[in-house]
């Protein structure tokens, strides 16, 4: 009787023993697969009549976006934005902006003047940390980790320029043109929303198009670059847009052409293995050319959006699906919200 007992005990003690586990588990948070119906898009209120392609959200409650004649733009509340023109610098097309808090950002011109700007006190002032005004330099975008960042345009005397700074943006420095990639003919980057460079774990991914093949650069150190060619559409106005990693191995890049908003051919590629290679999405693409990509890190899925609409992907970008025909720029995504914004102040809040 004793040795029945005990066995009868040991075997309630074990099966309890892999049930409370069990029963923990499934009482923890679960994080809710993404699918294109969590996402709500609502139009705001324009408020301003700038045509906006840089846009940075340092969170869910401060943002900051860019824009033609010398105008910039501040969330700080998660819902209202103020907004303002730079004195001395509304000539300026300010496509791209990077943003450290509600108090520090940093504006980039492209254009007739390479020119980037900085705030320290939530825009109330600008103070000139870089200027470039050969008649060459044209600036496309800039990214930042911590305090590191990378600023890059157009080719001078067949290479890309590209500027880096180690001080959140007050000082900047110019990479020896020997260490940069040789430019195809009629290659370069875009600057329709101020992302076709994204600098991860202190790895730089740069996109180019115009040229016989869109390419992607990649470096460690920003001194010496391996190249990777895409299927992407490449030819005048037309390569990648936008690239966007949601860690050091998976990116997606967008594009198109931008003289044929609607083509959807070569606008869309992907990789798994860090940018060394492409595979080419001919199949449940986006539908047209994108000029932005963006990725939510907590809810994993990824957004592109262009002058023919916005699409969704939660594959990595294996396959999309059109949200809406409504034409945006640029957009931005932080945990649960996000923004999309375009031509004389369209904006929309992104909720999921």
């Amino acid at each position: 009787m004793e040795k029945t007992h005990s066995k009868n005990l040991m075997s309630l003690l074990y099966i309890l023993g892999l049930s409370i586990p069990l029963f923990l588990t499934s009482c923890g948070p679960s994080v809710p697969e993404a699918s294109p119906d969590m996402v709500q898009i609502k139009v705001m209120e324009r408020l301003w009549t700038a045509h906006v392609r840089g846009l940075f959200l340092v969170d869910d409650q401060i943002a900051w976006a860019s824009g033609s004649r010398g105008h910039f733009m501040r969330c700080i509340d998660g819902t209202s934005w103020t907004f303002d023109t730079i004195p001395g610098y509304s000539h300026l097309d300010f496509r791209d902006i990077h943003a450290f808090d509600a108090e520090n950002a940093l504006v980039m011109a492209s254009g007739i003047e390479g020119i980037i700007l900085r705030t320290s006190d939530g825009g109330a002032t600008w103070s000139e940390v870089y200027a470039n005004r050969n008649d060459d330099v044209f600036l496309d975008g800039m990214d930042f980790q911590g305090d590191h960042g990378y600023c890059y345009g157009d080719p001078i005397n067949g290479k890309p320029l590209l500027i880096e700074s180690n001080d959140a943006g007050h000082t900047w420095v110019e990479k020896s043109p020997d260490a940069l990639p040789t430019m195809l003919d009629n290659e370069a980057g875009f600057a329709a929303s101020g992302t076709g460079l994204q600098l991860i774990q202190n790895q730089i991914f740069i996109a180019t198009g115009g040229g016989e093949t869109a390419r992607v650069f990649r470096s460690t150190d920003g001194n010496s670059f391996q190249i990777a060619e895409t299927n992407m559409l490449s030819e005048e106005g037309c390569g990648i847009f936008s690239i966007s990693f949601k860690d050091t191995k998976t990116g997606v890049a967008v594009g198109g052409c931008y003289i044929d908003s609607s083509r959807a051919e070569g606008n869309c590629a992907i990789t798994s293995d860090g940018g060394k290679s492409w595979k080419e999405i001919n199949q449940k693409n986006p539908n047209g050319y994108r000029s932005c990509v963006a990725h939510s890190a907590k809810a994993d899925f990824f957004l592109a959006c262009g002058r023919t609409g916005i699409d969704f992907s939660a594959d990595n970008g294996n396959t999309w699906t059109q949200l809406s025909d409504d034409g945006y720029f640029t957009c931005t995504l932080g945990e649960k919200t996000g923004w999309m914004m375009g031509r004389n102040g369209k904006l929309a809040k992104l909720t999921w």
